[in-house]
């Protein structure tokens, strides 16, 4: 079976900035690359796959929130 990667734009405890010159950090306090990360370089970076995301525990995707919500 394929692993299903878990992306930083997918997930329910990102926090995404107001501005573009804002940076993202993780609601519950994980570490993403150097405690926070860029916009700009969110946007660049189409993957968002960060090992922190695929191994954390907390991990919440938008998509399993849409479907407790039903």
């Amino acid at each position: 079976m394929k692993k299903k990667y878990r992306y930083l734009s997918d997930c329910m405890n990102a926090k995404w900035p107001i501005s573009p010159h804002g940076f993202i950090h993780c609601r519950l306090h994980y570490k993403l690359g150097r405690g926070h990360i860029t916009i700009q370089r969110a946007l660049n970076d189409r993957a968002l796959s960060y090992t922190v995301c695929q191994n954390c525990p907390d991990f919440i995707s938008m998509d399993d929130a849409d479907e407790e919500v039903k």
